[in-house]
């Protein structure tokens, strides 16, 4: 159980180093954001944005990067909407 512990947290650095790299932040940010994302898991982490405590401008920026990716979730689900013949 403690390796998976390690595994996750290494693979939750991971993900804070690509938003932080993405979305230019500082080590402390990314080191918040790395708690955040443990706390709230990777596929809830955006959705709790108003919660974090974190500059403006951060939370500005994480409010674009979930509206980037919720658009890309609605694209990628029509597309396969359309491979199966439109949805009912």
């Amino acid at each position: 159980m403690n390796k998976q512990r390690r595994i996750n947290l290494t693979e939750y650095k991971y993900i804070s180093s690509l938003i932080g790299q993405l979305l230019e932040l500082d080590i402390d940010t990314e080191e918040k954001i790395t708690g955040y994302i443990e706390n709230f898991g990777v596929d809830n982490f955006l959705n709790d944005i108003e919660l974090m405590d974190l500059p403006y401008d951060v939370l500005e920026k994480l409010e674009s990067l979930e509206q980037i990716i919720e658009a890309l979730d609605d694209e990628k689900e029509m597309l396969k909407n359309d491979k199966n013949g439109g949805a009912i």
